[in-house]
């Protein structure tokens, strides 16, 4: 499913990723732990093509990333990968129905069938009496589930998570762990998810350790 061959990455003089090697399983739930600064979010970013690395490769569905032109690229990003971060980045003009069927829009899905699969995610949520609320109208918890909801609207094989429950009290970040694993089992999806909270990481399949820009467990 995911494949990471001796990737390095630096910004300036800063060298931040110093060969990481690392494959994952289709239909895994693997936790990513490392303080901050260790590297976490620069390698999520390369894996989900959002970021380039200096040297090395990745491979999604045995297919060479970096063999792909950039409308190509795109094209996976926006199909095959689903991206949740810490803070939510919620368009603030728009409903959460809204915000949840933008990356199919984007894709150009039609209207009728973006807004069926919107609906059935806000039911799986249980969000779905908050489908013309605003973020500002939202608790932190909702507003962390329409952002999850907009990184399935797609149905990708891949989900990438950075710091997802960092923003999010102790009940609500295990709950949202939990629906990861739900949606794992349901859909047979791929997570990822990046963390320094040892205990949410326990309830992944596997735990990789990242430290100074090498994964060291």
């Amino acid at each position: 499913m995911i494949r990471v061959k001796d990737i390095h990455k630096s910004y300036g003089k800063l060298e931040v990723l110093k060969g990481i090697n690392l494959h994952i399983e289709k239909a895994s739930v693997v936790g990513l732990v490392g303080a901050s600064g260790a590297g976490k979010s620069t390698l999520l970013h390369i894996i989900g093509t959002l970021d380039y690395s200096d040297k090395g490769g990745v491979w999604i569905n045995e297919q060479d990333i970096s063999k792909l032109k950039p409308v190509a690229l795109a094209r996976l990003r926006n199909k095959h990968i689903g991206f949740v971060f810490q803070f939510h980045h919620l368009l603030p003009e728009f409903t959460a129905i809204e915000n949840i069927c933008i990356p199919a829009f984007i894709g150009g899905a039609g209207r009728k069938e973006t807004m069926k699969r919107a609906e059935e995610l806000l039911d799986f949520f249980n969000i779905r009496d908050r489908a013309e609320h605003k973020p500002n109208e939202l608790s932190g918890g909702e507003q962390q589930r329409v952002a999850v909801a907009r990184a399935l609207i797609n149905r990708p094989d891949i989900i990438l998570a950075d710091e997802p429950s960092g923003n999010l009290d102790s009940a609500n970040a295990e709950e949202l762990h939990r629906l990861f694993f739900s949606l794992r089992d349901q859909y047979q999806q791929t997570f990822l998810i990046a963390t320094h909270n040892e205990q949410l990481a326990g309830m992944t399949d596997h735990i990789l350790r990242i430290k100074d820009g090498k994964i060291v467990a």
